[in-house]
């Protein structure tokens, strides 16, 4: 089973457990079972736990590619009002977690159909693979006529 063929109660907030659930359904393919729910949770665990270790040993920024970057930002000791009594209080300073999704898992959240239901099965990769072949045959036009491409260094 594909990753974009999983079954979903539309507004269902998924879990660990879903997501473990979703591991194993996605890597264990021709009826074999490698990884068990429970192998799938302690993974789970494991990155929640490296991320955490590494930002507690100063890290500030943690990468995961194709999902996004996690950033520790932090907010500066400030004056501000309480808001009931008007009175000024010191705010301490403070770390935040930032989130900033990567440009790939926005453009497949982006191209998900609005009204997930439980009978909807997302055919994303032939999607997918239609603009990849699309690209590809514009960069050969591209090349035949004998333009440059940018490139990265």
């Amino acid at each position: 089973m594909k990753w974009n063929q999983i079954e979903v109660e539309s507004g269902k907030v998924a879990t660990a457990v879903d997501l473990a659930r979703a591991i194993v359904s996605t890597t264990n393919v021709d009826g074999a079972d490698d990884i068990t729910i429970k192998d799938a949770t302690k993974v789970i665990k494991g990155i929640r736990d490296g991320i955490l270790a590494l930002v507690a040993s100063g890290y500030r920024e943690v990468k995961i590619g194709n999902i996004g970057i996690l950033k520790i930002a932090t907010f500066d000791e400030h004056e501000a009002k309480n808001p009931k009594t008007g009175e000024k209080i010191i705010v301490p300073t403070k770390l935040r977690a930032i989130g900033k999704f990567s440009k790939t898992l926005k453009v497949m959240v982006s191209e998900l159909p609005v009204d997930i239901g439980n009978d909807v099965i997302v055919q994303i990769n032939e999607e997918k693979a239609e603009r990849s072949k699309k690209a590809k045959e514009a960069y050969a036009k591209r090349a035949a006529n004998g333009k440059t491409f940018k490139t990265k260094k």
